[in-house]
């Protein structure tokens, strides 16, 4: 009994986060993130998403921006695509993938000259 209440709270939960992400457009399919912390002190987060845009809201997250800091910080692109509506795979080109300093943080340079977005 116990057992069936936890997977009704668990969908109605997970139906009633689609739902409210459906007002933005889009709807999160997968987000996840792997922390791995070394004895060595190095940090390595991998980071896995799939974004379903479901409307003019959504284009939002058609662009994706990672911050750093390049001074202490590196990022590799394992692996980025695009799947269009009619199921066709699109693979994002290095060409495609620019590192900046965001308008936004251009303030802060001064305090943090290494800070970018990926």
């Amino acid at each position: 009994m116990r057992k069936k209440i936890l997977v009704l709270i668990l969908l109605f939960l997970v139906f009633s986060l689609s739902a409210e992400s459906g007002n933005e457009g889009a709807i999160f399919l997968l987000d996840k993130a792997i922390t791995k912390i070394y004895p060595s002190g190095k940090i390595e987060t991998i980071v896995h998403q799939k974004i379903k845009i479901v409307g003019e809201k959504g284009k939002k997250f058609a662009e994706l921006q990672i911050p750093y800091d390049n001074e202490r910080q590196r990022v590799r692109i394992l692996k980025a695509f695009t799947i269009t509506p009619d199921g066709k795979t699109l693979k994002v080109s290095r060409k495609n993938i620019k590192v900046v300093t965001p308008a936004h943080l251009a303030e802060f340079t001064p305090l943090y000259p290494g800070i970018r977005s990926y």
